[in-house]
């Protein structure tokens, strides 16, 4: 079908808009980002544009439903909102480093829904019980929830790189500070300190290898790759700016989340009789919305900020995933069929 190779095509624009994102990081050069951000707004559109295509086809099969109703589709959507909202945040605050981290799991979703061999992108039919409007609502509220936590967690996993090397950082510094000291110290001494440095540089130049263990290639080898991370780091937003985001991403999932659980717990009591049976997707889910209502509530009532919030975003990205697709080796109503 037409959507799905569309859909196979933007699983590598994907791939190509993270390369460009990538260089801006190591490179430094502004262009970069731009041809990333463009890369990706291409992908958004096809992709867009398939999904579309599938709704469509899903009405000429006879079927008529919206392209939300299995593992393929579901994965598919994922990648769709989550570069979309990074799109969105990428707008708003006029900083490109967040698509080096965002824009790779877009494109391991999109590779998994179309590589998979385990995975079918035929358009399958609803059960009876599952064919509602309830269906748009419920799903789409859950995974915009579940983009906004993948902004958060590629926040906080920036915000813990730049808090690693901010540390390594202070410690060049320390150790420049004593070096600095050291020699004060031996200038006052007069020539006994004289005496001394001469020494210790005549010990070193014997004990060194004259050049011959390390080839300069080598050396300078290590010299690109060391300006490189430099960079990379450098172009990380500042840690108030990432936690904020952390903090308003993690929101916003949380609202959305909360959305949809709730419209979740409507559309079974029409389904199936009951708003809540305890299904393993149920109750993960409930497990997720909890521990971001940890994390906002320590940031409100215990001033959580920095690293501490940077961590609970990973947590609860781990959350995430256990819920949506962790449980699908669970026996339940909710487990995906490929």
């Amino acid at each position: 079908m037409i959507d799905a190779k569309i859909l196979s095509v933007t699983t590598f624009v994907y791939f190509i808009a993270f390369a460009f994102y990538l260089l801006r990081m190591v490179s430094g050069r502004e262009g970069w980002g731009r041809l990333g951000s463009a890369t990706a707004l291409i992908g958004l559109f096809a992709q867009t544009a398939a999904l579309i295509l599938r709704w469509i086809a899903s009405y000429q099969m006879g079927i008529g439903h919206a392209p939300l109703s299995n593992l393929y589709e579901s994965l598919i959507f994922f990648a769709w909102s989550i570069v979309a909202l990074y799109l969105l945040v990428e707008r708003r605050t006029k900083n490109r480093s967040l698509g080096t981290f965002v824009v790779p799991i877009a494109f391991l979703c999109m590779a998994y829904a179309s590589l998979s061999p385990n995975i079918s992108s035929r358009i399958q039919p609803l059960i009876p019980a599952l064919q509602s409007n309830w269906l748009v609502s419920h799903v789409v509220t859950c995974f915009l929830g579940y983009a906004a936590f993948t902004v958060a967690f590629a926040a906080g996993l920036m915000l813990l790189l730049k808090d690693r090397a901010g540390d390594g950082g202070a410690a060049q510094k320390m150790a420049a500070r004593k070096e600095t000291a050291s020699g004060m110290m031996g200038a006052e001494t007069g020539e006994a300190g004289t005496a001394t440095a001469k020494q210790a540089a005549a010990t070193e130049k014997m004990k060194a290898p004259s050049g011959k263990g390390e080839p300069p290639s080598a050396l300078g080898g290590a010299t690109v790759l060391g300006g490189a991370m430099r960079r990379f780091v450098a172009l990380i937003p500042a840690a108030d700016a990432l936690d904020e985001l952390i903090y308003q991403s993690a929101a916003m999932g949380f609202v959305f989340l909360a959305i949809g659980i709730m419209t979740g717990s409507i559309w079974a009591h029409y389904a199936w009789g009951a708003y809540w049976s305890w299904d393993p997707k149920e109750t993960w889910s409930l497990i997720t919305w909890l521990v971001y209502a940890v994390m906002l509530h320590a940031r409100f009532v215990r001033g959580w900020r920095g690293k501490r919030m940077a961590v609970m975003a990973v947590i609860g990205f781990i959350s995430v995933l256990i819920t949506y697709l962790g449980v699908n080796y669970l026996p339940g109503l909710h487990s995906y069929q490929s």
